[in-house]
């Protein structure tokens, strides 16, 4: 039911305030009289409207479960997204709830202008939309988000002006886009969907997958294995994990095994970034392949690795000022030609380990 409102230009329907977010489509205007009707319960059931006035099309996404998957990691393209009057002018944002401003979601915190395609179906000529968010990969966690629907457009009253159906005023000025052309017209109803509050239709459901959430955190001793696992949305068992210092960097780790980290890990103790890699898209054998984030390994043991000291024969030994991450006075310290080679150093006191420890 919609609110009428008589003016001298003829009768103004109009609904509740509150943004429309049906499914784009083709509907009919249908009109009913409460004359000569039954009172209070004139035109109180759809069966009472039975004069088609008219039609009303409603540009917008259809149907609105136009779901999609992306992989972090990944740059992230829709394709074949259907609607009703489909134009440059539509604009799709990734939130985690259409309509919200605070709902952004990090690498996604723009939106991506639609280009039109046409595509046949069952031999009729149709039209489909294609939204990129440009070269640039995605490294949002993964998780469920919505895909947020707005248009361009001048409006009064809901009703879309001839800024967003007619180019021929866009063709006087030679190389004008359609954007160039509306920010012209600016006007107080004008809807520059370039805010989340502006995508008030949700389209469906974009289902990124990858490590989820970006903030899973581990420790490990250096001198043993490190096993380090990852949580999230569709990971797959080929996935994998590298440790390096920014991920994505060319830059590895000394003593970190590179994608196996069952291995002893010798590096220096510190706090390193937790890096994942989607084996089904990359090779991941390139430390530039590992650019999604997903947490932080604390690492116990001496920092940095080259600590080097000297002693004299025939004197007290005592080695001073090494520094490391998590050191204790609990820690040991032992003498050898190769580390983590038996050897037997003669005449080293307590066969080259450390009696104390300050």
């Amino acid at each position: 039911h919609g609110s009428i409102d008589l003016t001298n230009s003829g009768l103004t329907v109009s609904w509740p305030a509150a943004a429309i977010t049906a499914a784009g489509g083709r509907y009919r205007l249908c009109w009913c009289t409460a004359l000569g009707g039954s009172g209070e319960n004139a035109c109180s059931q759809a069966t009472d409207f039975v004069t088609d006035l008219g039609m009303l099309t409603l540009i917008g996404p259809a149907p609105l479960a136009q779901d999609r998957t992306c992989v972090s990691g990944q740059t992230c393209a829709l394709e074949g997204l259907l609607g009703e009057a489909l134009s440059p002018a539509v604009r799709v944002m990734v939130l985690d709830t259409c309509g919200t401003d605070t709902a952004l979601v990090p690498s996604f915190n723009g939106y991506a202008a639609m280009d039109v395609q046409s595509m046949k179906i069952d031999d009729v000529l149709s039209a489909s939309g294609r939204v990129a968010w440009g070269a640039e990969r995605s490294t949002a966690a993964g998780g469920q988000y919505r895909l947020c629907w707005c248009l361009v457009t001048l409006e009064a009253s809901g009703n879309l002006t001839n800024a967003t159906t007619d180019n021929s005023t866009m063709d006087q000025e030679q190389g004008a886009t359609f954007e160039d052309y509306v920010l012209q017209q600016r006007s107080p109803h004008f809807v520059a969907c370039n805010r989340g509050s502006h995508f008030q239709v949700d389209a469906g459901q974009l289902t990124l997958l990858g490590p989820s959430p970006l903030s899973q955190s581990i420790t490990c001793v250096a001198g043993l294995t490190c096993q380090v696992e990852a949580k999230g949305i569709g990971l797959s068992t080929t996935d994998r994990i590298l440790v390096l210092d920014t991920c994505g960097s060319y830059k590895t780790i000394p003593g970190f095994p590179h994608n196996e980290l069952a291995e002893v890990v010798t590096a220096a103790g510190g706090t390193y970034q937790l890096c994942w890699c989607a084996a089904s898209f990359f090779s991941c054998t390139s430390s530039t392949e590992f650019i999604v984030t997903y947490g932080r390994l604390e690492l116990i043991g001496p920092a940095p690795v080259g600590q080097d000291r000297t002693c004299v024969a025939g004197q007290a030994c005592a080695v001073e000022g090494l520094t490391g991450a998590g050191l204790s006075e609990h820690d040991s310290y032992l003498v050898l030609e190769s580390c983590g080679v038996l050897t037997v150093l003669p005449r080293f006191p307590n066969g080259g380990q450390t009696l104390s420890v300050s």
